[in-house]
Parts: structure tokens; C-alpha cells; sequence
């Protein structure tokens, strides 16, 4: 009997208790049976249309074998994208409507444990439904021109997809109070989502069986070379676990309490996706730089670093902009008792306890100032690694020392300070405005106005006036083109080399500054990145003295309910002894 329990006990960490009970219930149902009929039935007569239509007209058999591969192929993506999110839109929601929501979060399982057995469980259904027509696709295969490695490639790809749906299906569900409208939410996004991704996947199996270019590409780099195991294996396993991640993690966030934490683990994501896939990218970059510097003796085209550079910056600020007015703008209040869980569970954990200092806490800590604070170190290193990464690449060091080439240092590192001025300034400004604003929904609304008047509004009036001007424009104090990060950061890419339209003069205060390199007055971006940080420096302190106020009052609440609790619990003790 001992040995026994100690099996089960072991097995018990391994199952999940939601993913048997769903399975069972939904494999016994009429829902499963009919589904599952029509969906082969369906298959098996547009399998028998397209082998009868090949058999008229006499096509030869690979040609027959690669048609009917590649409409499985599409039929399997379209029972995707239609019966696959109707396994998981309703998971959470059907719990509510059925008055057993609140029964399965008081359990002992985790949100995240309940998020996991709700998406085996529809993981499940969609397995069977794939690996059903395996014998279809096995038909295919005989007739030549398909080879298994492309059926396991291709069964390997669906899988990904199916996981994609099925998580924001899962996350779709956690948000909403009506059936309805988390299907017709559900079936919007995953439309949305599986456009680009279906196109870019049939495009792949349609290369693979007709063009073979894709196939020629890899013949030149090698299977076994850093590109190709980059490429295959590396590069679709980071961005799996990135797109999958995120509604995971917002679906278990979903179901924890209002006063637990939300925000460290979506920190934490946000600072681990987004290296990973700069890394990634910039690893490329250094690989292919390093073959053609190193082993075929040729130099980095400047045509083709600047534009690689310009993209990456803008993409690390596209990227860190929607996060720094997300966590910039919660809840001004930095919990105790979150902060001493957190500190708790670093200790019991040698890794953590190493490396998670009180001020890392602090910094993963819910709080809009810690928030603006995390927000601003984050796009700080992204901004940071590559800048030194292309600043090296583009041979930047022997720049530095020939006076004639300014580009690269000059136009790497402005370009740079731009985006991250404007980022610590908007974080700053966010945090401010979640001090001052009580409501959650209007701080959020005010502060994505100023991103939209700053990013697209001003360098609209530049646009607008040149067409009126017919072509020409001034900058100056008036028309506040030095707030706009866009038109600053193109100045910082356009100062060194001298602006080519001479008739647009993008200096201000002209008469001050009279340099080869520079043209008269100063460069707007010199401007926009002394402001941004002067105003991101008086914000920050403002922002101390509001948090260390807010800080001082939580400690003196938590000071009161300490000498009420010892009140309480000595006179519990003097009732006790009268008592007795």
C-alpha cells in the first residue's frame, strides 16, 4: 500500500487534475463524435475530387502526390483556424456561466496550473484531429514527390499554430463575462493572426514541392552551418516561445486576485523576450559581418549597415514604448506584502537569493515608479547592446580616429539618445500622471495622446508645410519640431552627412554654430535630446518625493495595524486568564 501512494503522489505532479476530467467529459460527449465525423468526412471528399480531377487529366504521379499533399495541407489549416479556437474561447467563461468559476479557483491548484490543464485539454482535441488524417496524408506519399521528413516538418509546423490559437483563444476567454462575445473576439484575433501566418506558411510548402528556392538557399549555406542551424531550428523555437508565452501569461494573470502581483512576471517577460530576440537578430548580423570581413577579406557596406541599424532602433523603440506606458501607469501604491513575498521566495531559492538583490525587487516590484524606473534600465541596455554591437561592425573605432568619417559613431550614437530620452522622458511623465490621476483609464488615455501628438502629429506639420512651401521648410521654435522623436531621429542619421534637401533646414538658431559638418545653427535632435532629459530629471525627482510621501504613509498604516494586532492579542491573553 506504501508503495502505492508514493507512486501516485508521483504521478499526481505530472497530471493535471482539469486536463483528465475535460478529456474524458468532451471524448464521450456527441459534440466530439459529430465534429470529428463531419471533419473527415469532409476531408475524404475534397481528397477524392482533387485525386479524380488528377486522374482525368492525366497528371503524372509526384504531380498527383504533391496536389494532394498541398490541399491537405490547407484543409488542415482551415479546421485550424475554424474548429480549433472553439476548444478553448469558452474554457473560462463557460466556467462562470455555469456558477463553478469561483468552486475551481478556491481549489489548491495555481491559475497557472488551471491555464495549463484548460490548454491540454484543448490541446488534446486538436492532436486527434490532426493525427487523424495522417492516413489521408500517408495516401499522398504514395504516390510520390513528398518525402516524411516534409510530412513530420509539416505536422510540426500545424502543432505550433494549433498551440498559438488555442492560447489566445484561452486568453480571449479569461476577459470576458459573455459567451458570445468572447467567440466573436476570439474568431476576430485568430483571423487577424492566422492571415500572415498562413501565408507565410503554405508559401513555405508550396516553395518546398515547386520552386525549391528555398531548398538552393539552404544547399549554399549548409544544414550543418551557423545560418542554417539558426535559421531551422533556433530562430522558430525563440519566436514559438515568445508569441505563446505572452497570452499564457496574461490568461493566469487574469485569474489571480486584484491585490496579488500582476506585473513581475510580465517584467520579467518583457525583459527576457526582448533580448532574446535582439540577440538573436544581432548574432546574425555579427555571424555574416564576421564571414565576409574575416574570411572573404570584403568590407561592411554602408548601405547596408545604415538601414539595418535605422530598423533595429525603431523596431527596440516600437517595441519598448507600449510597455513603459503600460507599467508606468499602474498603481502608484507599491505593496509591502508583495514585497515581502517576493523577498521571501528569493531567499528560499539559492539563485535567486544570489542574484536578487533588494534593489532588483524593488525594480520587479508592482508600482509605477518602480515601473518608470525598470522601464527606463530596460530600453537603457537594449539601446546599449546595439549601439556597441553596429558601432563595432560598421568599423566605427577607425571612424573615431579619421576626422573626415563622422557617420557611424556620430549618427549611431544620437540616433540612439533620441529614442532613449524620449522613452525615460514618457516614462517619467506616465508615472507623474498615475500620482496625480486616480483613475487607471484616464491616465492611460492621456498619456497615449501625448505619444500620439509627439509621434504623429508634429511631423505631420513638417509634411504639411513642405507641400504648402512647395517643398521647402524652416525649422524653428515655433513649429516644435525638436519634440518630435521621428523628425529628431532623422536628423541625427541625416547632421553628419549634411542635410541633401537644401531647402529643407532642419537647425535651429541659425547664426550660433557655423561647422563643415554640421551646417549652421543647431540640430533639432541635440535639442530634443537636452530637453527629454532635463524633463525626465525634474520628473524623476517630483516622482521621489510623491513616492517616498506614498512610502511614508504605507509604512505608518502598516505601524497602526502592528499596535492594534498586539493590542488585540493581549487582551485575548488578560481574557484568557480571567478566564482560567
Amino acid at each position: 500500500m506504501s508503495t502505492n501512494a508514493t507512486n501516485v503522489s508521483f504521478l499526481d505532479r505530472f497530471i493535471n487534475a482539469i486536463h483528465v476530467l475535460e478529456t474524458r467529459s468532451y471524448l464521450r460527449s456527441r459534440r466530439f463524435f459529430l465534429t470529428f465525423l463531419l471533419s473527415l468526412t469532409a476531408s475524404c471528399i475534397i481528397f477524392l475530387f482533387v485525386v479524380f480531377f488528377n486522374i482525368v487529366e492525366r497528371t503524372a504521379s509526384d504531380q498527383v502526390g504533391k496536389t494532394l499533399f498541398f490541399t491537405i495541407c490547407i484543409l488542415q489549416y482551415i479546421s485550424i483556424c475554424v474548429i480549433f479556437p472553439a476548444f478553448s474561447c469558452t474554457a473560462i467563461i463557460g466556467e462562470k456561466e455555469r456558477k463553478t468559476f469561483e468552486l475551481l479557483v478556491a481549489t489548491d491548484l495555481k491559475p497557472s496550473e488551471i491555464i495549463w490543464g484548460k490548454f491540454l485539454s484543448a490541446f488534446t482535441n486538436a492532436f486527434l484531429f490532426l493525427f487523424s488524417t495522417l492516413p489521408i496524408m500517408m495516401v499522398s506519399f504514395l504516390f510520390g514527390g513528398i518525402t516524411p521528413s516534409l510530412i513530420v516538418m509539416v505536422y510540426g509546423g500545424l502543432l505550433a499554430i494549433s498551440c498559438l490559437v488555442i492560447f489566445f483563444s484561452l486568453a480571449i476567454s479569461c476577459f470576458y463575462r459573455s459567451i458570445t462575445r468572447a467567440i466573436i473576439s476570439s474568431y476576430i484575433l485568430i483571423g487577424i493572426i492566422s492571415f500572415p501566418l498562413g501565408v507565410g506558411f503554405i508559401a513555405l510548402i508550396e516553395d518546398y514541392l515547386y520552386g525549391r528556392e528555398l531548398l538552393q538557399f539552404f544547399a549554399q549555406v549548409g544544414y550543418t552551418s551557423f545560418n542554417g542551424f539558426m535559421i531551422l531550428y533556433v530562430s522558430p523555437l525563440v519566436i514559438f516561445l515568445v508569441l505563446t508565452s505572452f497570452p499564457y501569461i496574461l490568461a493566469s494573470n487574469a485569474l489571480k486576485p486584484v491585490s496579488t502581483n500582476r506585473s513581475t512576471i510580465l517584467r520579467l517577460y518583457f525583459l527576457v523576450s526582448t533580448l532574446s530576440l535582439l540577440v538573436l537578430a544581432l548574432s546574425f548580423l555579427c555571424y555574416n559581418c564576421y564571414v565576409e570581413i574575416i574570411a572573404k577579406g570584403k568590407l561592411i557596406d554602408d548601405d547596408i549597415m545604415y538601414p539595418f541599424a535605422i530598423i533595429t532602433y525603431i523596431v527596440i523603440g516600437l517595441i519598448c514604448i507600449i510597455p513603459t506606458m503600460i507599467f508606468s501607469s499602474e498603481n502608484p501604491r507599491q505593496s509591502l506584502f508583495i514585497l515581502n513575498r517576493m523577498r521571501e521566495f528569493c531567499k528560499k531559492r539559492f539563485f535567486l537569493r544570489v542574484f536578487m538583490r533588494e534593489h532588483v525587487i524593488r525594480l520587479l516590484a508592482p508600482g509605477a515608479f518602480s515601473g518608470a524606473l525598470y522601464c527606463s534600465l530596460v530600453s537603457l541596455v537594449l539601446f546599449t547592446v546595439a549601439f556597441f554591437t553596429l558601432f563595432v561592425l560598421s568599423d566605427g573605432f577607425k571612424a573615431v580616429q579619421q576626422s573626415s568619417s563622422t557617420q557611424g559613431p556620430i549618427a549611431f550614437l544620437n540616433s540612439a539618445l533620441v529614442l532613449w530620452s524620449f522613452l525615460t522622458f514618457l516614462a517619467m511623465f506616465s508615472c507623474y500622471i498615475s500620482f496625480r490621476v486616480r483613475r487607471k483609464n484616464v491616465r492611460r488615455v492621456i498619456i497615449l495622446c501625448v505619444v500620439i501628438v509627439l509621434v504623429i502629429i508634429l511631423p505631420l506639420y513638417m509634411l504639411i508645410s513642405t507641400s504648402i512651401d512647395q517643398g521647402h521648410f524652416r525649422a524653428s521654435v515655433t513649429n516644435l519640431q525638436y519634440l518630435s522623436p521621428p523628425v529628431s531621429f532623422y536628423t541625427a542619421w541625416e547632421a553628419p552627412k549634411r542635410i541633401s534637401r537644401s531647402n529643407w533646414n532642419l537647425h535651429l538658431f541659425p547664426g550660433l554654430i557655423d561647422h563643415p559638418d554640421f551646417g549652421r545653427g543647431i540640430p533639432l535632435h541635440y535639442l530634443s535630446i537636452l530637453i527629454f532629459f532635463t524633463a525626465s530629471f525634474l520628473l524623476c525627482l517630483k516622482n521621489i518625493q510623491l513616492n517616498k510621501r506614498i512610502w511614508d504613509e504605507q509604512s505608518e498604516q502598516e505601524k497602526e495595524l502592528a499596535t492594534l494586532d498586539a493590542e488585540l492579542e493581549a487582551e485575548l491573553a488578560e481574557s484568557k486568564k480571567d478566564i482560567s
